[in-house]
């Protein structure tokens, strides 16, 4: 019983190390990616349908993955297709002819494949039971990708200002083969970690109004930012003419500022002005800054 409780917190380690890893090698490659658009001269206009194609590919990823995931590939499968596919994106972002095709068919490739949150918290919740147990390490991930956000973008940032796009996309990949070791080495098999399936009522799962509110916000928040995010980033680039470097540190400051916000604010601001009080003007708030004009 000890060695299989043991056996239990390492691979819940090991998906907290793997969705830092992941998102660490996401956040070296990104910052890229405005400026890749820009030197291309890609407008707000054209640079907002790219993150529509994006949006629109993870959908359909999600939907057919998630599928795939339960059938066939089980847990970690959909993990590795997750890296598998991000590595691919993220070396032709970096390719020195790419071209605006090329950079459009690899945000294609990531949307469609990039299920790591997914497919870890799916893992974490069969590793842990309901309730503070799952709550905790529920919460490791999130600090985790947090983290590699930072980390990731300070590193980039530095890596942008000294080195060529190519050797940072190959890092990337560097940091995916890794993971994918490590989630082969340290997770089951996909026969024995295969997702436990079972018949589901899909019109009381529909017809809850608790779960709809639910995607509705979730929608709504993630389109109004990306939607932002997209323009915000040529936004600062023709704003204050910045330099990879430049916009890779500017990203990692909003992460220190969100982490912070997340950390320490916000149960307190929720437990003054109210829950939802705290979810509208969250909400609200991508769309504040170009509104006022200030970014």
């Amino acid at each position: 019983q000890e060695a299989m409780t043991t056996a239990v917190e390492r691979q819940r380690y090991a998906v907290v190390v793997a969705v830092l890893l992941d998102l660490f090698a996401v956040s070296l490659v990104l910052p890229l990616l405005p400026l890749r658009f820009v030197e291309l001269g890609v407008s707000k206009k054209a640079n907002g349908l790219i993150g529509s194609v994006y949006s629109a590919a993870q959908i359909v990823g999600g939907v057919a993955l998630g599928w795939i995931g339960d059938e066939y590939l089980g847990r970690r499968g959909l993990l590795l297709v997750s890296f598998g596919g991000a590595a691919v994106s993220y070396a032709i972002v970096g390719m020195p002819g790419a071209t605006l095709a090329t950079l459009v068919c690899s945000r294609v490739i990531v949307g469609l494949c990039k299920q790591t949150m997914t497919a870890s918290t799916a893992i974490m919740s069969e590793l842990t039971s309901v309730g503070a147990e799952r709550a905790l390490w529920i919460g490791r991930i999130s600090t985790a990708s947090q983290l590699a956000w930072i980390g990731g973008q300070s590193i980039g940032g530095w890596l942008n200002a000294t080195f060529d796009p190519w050797l940072i996309s190959v890092v990337a990949v560097c940091v995916y083969a890794v993971d994918a070791l490590l989630v082969v080495s340290a997770l089951p098999s996909s026969s024995s970690q295969r997702a436990r399936r079972t018949e589901r009522d899909w019109r009381a799962l529909f017809g809850s109004a608790s779960i709809a509110a639910v995607a509705v916000a979730k929608i709504a928040a993630q389109s109004t930012g990306r939607a932002v995010g997209n323009s915000r980033d040529i936004y600062e680039i023709e704003r204050w003419h910045l330099e990879r470097s430049d916009l890779a540190y500017l990203k990692a400051i909003k992460s220190v500022i969100g982490l912070v916000v997340s950390w320490q604010l916000a149960g307190k601001a929720a437990a003054s002005f109210g829950f939802w009080t705290v979810v509208a003007g969250s909400a609200a708030a991508p769309g504040a800054g170009p509104a006022r004009g200030g970014g």
